[in-house]
């Protein structure tokens, strides 16, 4: 016996339940003749018969929901369109002995139970636009279930048949619970018209749900152990500065075991279908192309694209020759403090700025959290509040840190204060690199004091150098490039390189550059790493929205 591929065989099944719930609304929005319903009186209850027309439009509906989750493998769906599938078989039997169509759902309910080894794939991340978008589509085809029962029931709910009166009752039955427009001396139109009422309110309430999922939902939680794996994995073999940002609550993580069983981990966010990776996976070296290979896999089988967001450039070679694809983003800002000094004339300015500082009576003051200083951490509080109000109130996320006391009590901070003990500045410094790095995150500021976060940076940098760190990381750069600007630039990096040069506005793209760059750094540089024939629009919609939880109007605003 030949077997049916598993994607042909939901795809198939999709196309099927797309068809019979559209079959299901058009026979629920047409009536049964009264005769019918009479005749039915004798065998069931009269609100079975009736009523049931009012439930095969909402499970209808419900099947014309899930079909798309049926084509793309959903678990989730495979249930929903299951359950709603065994129902309409006993709904259409009560419903005039609706022997066809009940036909047609008992088969379709035995296909899928027959082929739910093909539904394996994990839900989406949620997403309001399936509010407006399914809500929409459920309170249209309800409009014209209640014209249509309307209508029907007009002469005995002494309407006349006229189109604007019956189109003003069914309006008022769906979007203000309004009954007052119809006679009430017909129980069978009462009942009919309540019973549009009441699939009203259910697609309301429905739809606020899933506009407001993203909000409600929880965030994803992780299995007990897992966050424990990644800790010890990053103290095993972490060498990326942003190994510190797979911890942040926003991640989830993807675990694979080599052929010699050692084990990777690939952190990653999720935006509807799009599962973007955190850097490189944290790792052997060796197993690193295996395992970014195997999360593709993964991905795949979940019915998600897949990316992996600044990969180090010089690794280029070798996801390529797997499949993937890369663009240039970002350029990472490295100190190495080996022989780092500030001598000769590319060195002025910070020499400056140190200068000022203590002119002016600033110090520098490292806070470990132990012992625990209320009032410093009180002090931070009130800058980093007062710094995202200035910046329009929005904390990023992904491969920033927010602010919180237990995460500066977690890394350590930089603080600096004036001379009557005022906080100026402060920056958290999370470790990497099996603690032989340091990572400048979170970095706050009192506004109109200028040269305070070069003061902070330099005595941060001198104080690791006194401790045996070899290396400070500035963070990335987004969207700058070393290399000369010219024809050699691809398609993709032109994009980049116009949006460094003229949205400026928007990030601070080139004057976040121009900071880092006074300091002479190391420039290492980083890429979007992506599957061939990839959206990159959306990719890139999927990466804004993952930084920027509250979306890119707030973005834009801040």
């Amino acid at each position: 016996m030949k077997v049916i591929p598993s994607r042909i065989a939901r795809q198939s099944l999709a196309w099927m339940l797309l068809i019979a719930g559209l079959a299901n609304v058009i026979e629920a929005i047409i009536p049964k003749s009264q005769t019918v319903a009479d005749w039915m009186e004798q065998w069931v209850p009269l609100e079975v018969s009736q009523g049931s027309r009012l439930l095969i439009l909402l499970f209808g509906l419900i099947q014309i929901m899930v079909s798309r989750g049926i084509f793309r493998g959903k678990r989730t769906a495979w249930m929903v369109a299951a359950s709603a599938m065994g129902v309409t078989v006993l709904l259409h039997l009560g419903r005039a002995w609706d022997w066809q169509h009940a036909t047609w759902s008992l088969l379709f309910f035995t296909i899928l139970l027959w082929r739910h080894a093909d539904f394996t794939a994990d839900s989406d991340a949620a997403s309001s636009r399936w509010g407006f978008l399914i809500g929409g589509s459920a309170m249209g085809a309800l409009l014209i279930y209640s014209y249509s029962t309307v209508w029907h029931y007009a002469p005995q709910a002494h309407l006349q048949r006229e189109p604007g009166v019956i189109a003003r009752a069914s309006a008022g039955l769906v979007l203000f619970q309004n009954l007052a427009a119809e006679g009430h001396q017909s129980k069978r139109a009462l009942r009919s018209f309540q019973g549009v009422q009441l699939a009203s309110a259910i697609v309301i309430f429905g739809t606020l749900l899933l506009i407001f999922r993203p909000v409600l939902a929880h965030r994803h939680r992780a299995v007990d152990g897992e966050r424990e794996r990644v800790m010890n994995l990053i103290q095993l073999y972490g060498r990326d500065p942003m190994d510190c940002f797979a911890l942040l609550p926003d991640k989830r993580w993807f675990f694979h075991t080599g052929q010699d069983g050692s084990e990777s981990v690939v952190s990653y966010g999720l935006w509807r279908n799009y599962a973007v990776a955190l850097a490189e996976p944290i790792g052997p070296e060796g197993a690193r192309q295996q395992t970014m290979d195997a999360f593709r896999d993964f991905a795949t089988r979940q019915d998600w694209h897949t990316a992996f967001y600044c990969c180090h450039e010089k690794n280029r070679w070798e996801w390529e020759g797997s499949g993937w694809q890369g663009l240039h983003i970002a350029e990472d800002a490295r100190l190495h403090l080996i022989g780092y000094e500030l001598k000769g004339a590319d060195f002025q300015g910070l020499r400056t700025a140190i200068n000022h500082a203590r002119k002016v009576g600033w110090c520098f003051r490292w806070y470990e959290g132990v012992p625990i200083d209320y009032g410093l951490e009180a002090q931070m509080q009130l800058l980093s509040d007062s710094w995202l109000a200035a910046k329009g109130g929005m904390e990023m996320g992904f491969d920033l840190g927010s602010f919180s006391p237990e995460t500066v009590r977690l890394h350590g901070s930089g603080c600096v204060m004036d001379k009557e003990g005022r906080l100026l500045a402060f920056a958290n410094w999370p470790s990497y690199a099996q603690g032989s790095g340091r990572l400048i995150d979170l970095m706050r500021s009192a506004e109109g004091v200028r040269g305070v976060m070069d003061f902070l940076i330099l005595e941060s940098v001198a104080r690791f150098r006194s401790l045996g760190i070899t290396e400070v990381s500035l963070g990335n750069a987004p969207l700058a490039r070393i290399e000369s600007k010219d024809e050699k630039a691809q398609g993709g990096e032109r994009v980049v390189d116009f949006l460094f040069e003229h949205f400026n506005q928007v990030y601070g793209y080139k004057s976040l550059f121009e900071f880092k760059r006074k300091y002479h750094p190391d420039w290492q540089g980083r890429d979007l790493v992506y599957e061939r024939h990839a959206h990159l629009p959306s990719l890139c919609a999927a990466l804004v929205r993952l930084h920027a939880p509250k979306g890119l109007f707030h973005m834009l605003l801040s």
